[in-house]
């Protein structure tokens, strides 16, 4: 059993969002006091940053108790009950293997559901996430048009801009897989680009392109027939996605001052050269944390988790995916 690390960001994002607006106040009165009026947004920061640094140890110590726990067994919750009913809904589950664990936040339990309760489930999570985004870019506007010279307001659109360049990223860093694995001579059948329900289909380079309703992660399906060659080769694949957002962080750091790129994102203009920036630092940090990422389709594995299991890979397993990839095509 394991923390969800993308159920604990997920929550902790607005959760910090809530904290920030509860402490601005008071951090306001408490610069004053200590004669350091003009630091008030950024004791505001470290306020919110102890709450928030106490939530995250705590999920990661007590997953369950926090209600951020992987667990995929639905016999987990009722180990002697034959029959499965959908927790949301009602309606009967039919078979197990069916059956989907919705997982709960900090305020409520994990639930067994069905494949369609599920799914509403994950599109209303995410669907928060937006009009939190949505709510962060408007209030900034207001700060900006109250006192243009304030720098909260800035940070906040800075900060939206951070967001919507992390799912611009989505489709270079697949594409990075599949430059590498074409490189090697490798087919790539599918790219799914998202979660969630399929909006459209596109054919392009022989490659079929699918994206999903929910922009966050991507998957890429390389077929390695080459049984002498596979380890390497999907090591190299797997590094593909990464090297792009490594490529464009040192072509940053060429081209613009460390201290903007840094900074630029917490000043009163625009921050878009530094927002992008730190959007690639970040994909470029996540995708190589050893994770799975639960969604409704099943857990799938980070760049991280795949190139450190390449490592501890048994001969056996590679021999059977090699057999599958050689069958599919």
């Amino acid at each position: 059993m394991k923390p969800d690390y993308l159920k604990i960001i997920f929550v902790g994002i607005p959760a910090g969002f809530i904290a920030w607006c509860i402490l601005i106040f008071p951090s306001a009165y408490i610069a004053r006091f200590f004669n350091v009026g003009e630091y008030w947004f950024h004791i505001s920061l470290f306020l919110t940053l102890i709450p928030m640094f106490v939530y995250f140890i705590f999920c990661i110590k007590h997953p369950i108790k926090a209600g951020a726990a992987i667990i995929t067994d639905p016999k987990y919750f009722e180990p002697r009950k034959e029959e499965y009913h959908c927790e949301i809904c009602g309606n009967k589950i039919d078979r197990i293997i069916k059956a989907k664990i919705w997982h709960g936040s900090i305020f409520s339990r994990n639930s067994i559901c069905c494949q369609n309760c599920h799914d509403k489930k994950a599109y209303g999570s995410y669907r928060i996430t937006f009009f939190i985004i949505l709510f962060q870019v408007c209030f900034g506007i207001i700060l900006i048009a109250i006192n243009p010279e304030d720098t909260s307001g800035w940070i906040l659109i800075n900060l939206s801009l951070v967001t919507f360049f992390s799912i611009l990223l989505l489709l270079p860093h697949e594409c990075g897989h599949v430059l590498i694995a074409r490189t090697l001579g490798e087919k790539v059948p599918f790219v799914f680009i998202g979660m969630g329900k399929t909006v459209f289909i596109a054919k392009f380079c022989n490659i079929c392109w699918e994206f999903r309703s929910i922009p966050f992660g991507g998957t890429t399906v390389p077929l390695i027939t080459n049984h002498l060659k596979y380890r390497r080769n999907r090591f190299l694949i797997t590094l593909g996605g990464p090297l792009i957002n490594l490529i464009v962080i040192v072509c940053f750091l060429l081209y613009y001052p460390v201290d903007y790129l840094f900074t630029g994102t917490f000043t009163n203009q625009f921050g878009v050269s530094s927002a992008f920036f730190l959007a690639n630092l970040i994909e470029l940090g996540y995708n190589l944390l050893p994770i799975k990422v639960n969604t409704s389709t099943g857990k799938i594995p980070s760049d991280g988790y795949n190139l450190l299991s390449l490592i501890f890979m048994k001969e056996d397993i590679v021999r059977s995916q090699v057999e599958e990839n050689n069958m599919l095509l």
